[in-house]
């Protein structure tokens, strides 16, 4: 017996960081059910970090959508969203990471959901949030770690900033959406009465690089380690 056994998640997020999220829930029992495009799936089918493949997809995308189920859908085909429509009337939460507007232009953003579905949890997972001057920038994993100072802590003096050799931004992102799943799931009250949640790759990545502020400040800037 698992925590979330009898959870049934929909997971309409790509590449990493919402699937990360899902991930998470099936690790803990939920049954997470993954939708995607008829015409070649998630994008991360064909994002490789080596040169291994798994039943013609990237062993990357197995290692982050491992004990899903796949479900293929046309978000734009009329009848194809009646058909996910009946899986949201089942499911209990909904996760996605595209741009803010889209799942709007789709009919499947919370705003539009909620009324039918009460009890659905739904999760949105972006790059620099919902609202702000970022919100439509894109929300690629180097550019949260160039723009939020991680990859100018990483690496050796002299250099100049170098990314991480892990899509960090997209699993801080991951993890830190599902540490917040609990209070709504578990039903504790959200800011009128909603039961939506946001989390930003920027947030966690910013969160980390701002620790450093104070030693930044008392060394003045001679932080990163020396060559060796």
């Amino acid at each position: 017996m698992r925590p979330l056994d009898g959870l049934l998640v929909l997971d309409f997020s790509q590449f990493l960081a919402g699937p990360s999220a899902a991930l998470r829930l099936a690790d803990l029992g939920a049954r997470v059910i993954k939708i995607e495009r008829p015409d070649g799936g998630d994008l991360c089918r064909r994002l490789y970090i080596s040169n291994l493949e798994l039943e013609g997809d990237s062993t990357l995308f197995h290692s982050i959508n491992r004990n899903k189920e796949s479900f293929a859908a046309d978000l734009k085909n009329e009848e194809d969203r009646t058909r996910v429509l009946a899986l949201v009337a089942r499911a209990d939460v909904l996760i996605q990471n595209f741009r803010p507007g889209v799942m709007e232009r789709l009919g499947l953003d919370y705003g539009s959901l909620r009324e039918r579905f009460p009890g659905l949890v739904y999760a949105e997972v972006t790059g620099y949030g919902a609202t702000g001057p970022w919100r439509d920038k894109p929300g690629q994993d180097l550019l949260v770690q160039a723009l939020s100072g991680l990859a100018w802590l990483n690496g050796d003096a002299g250099q100049p900033p170098l990314p991480f050799g892990l899509a960090v931004a997209d699993m801080f992102a991951g993890r830190t959406w599902c540490r917040e799943f609990w209070p709504p799931w578990c039903g504790a009250a959200l800011p009128g009465g909603a039961r939506t949640w946001r989390s930003a790759c920027w947030n966690p990545c910013w969160t980390c690089s701002s620790k450093f502020l104070l030693r930044i400040s008392t060394t003045a800037g001679r932080l990163r380690h020396a060559a060796a």
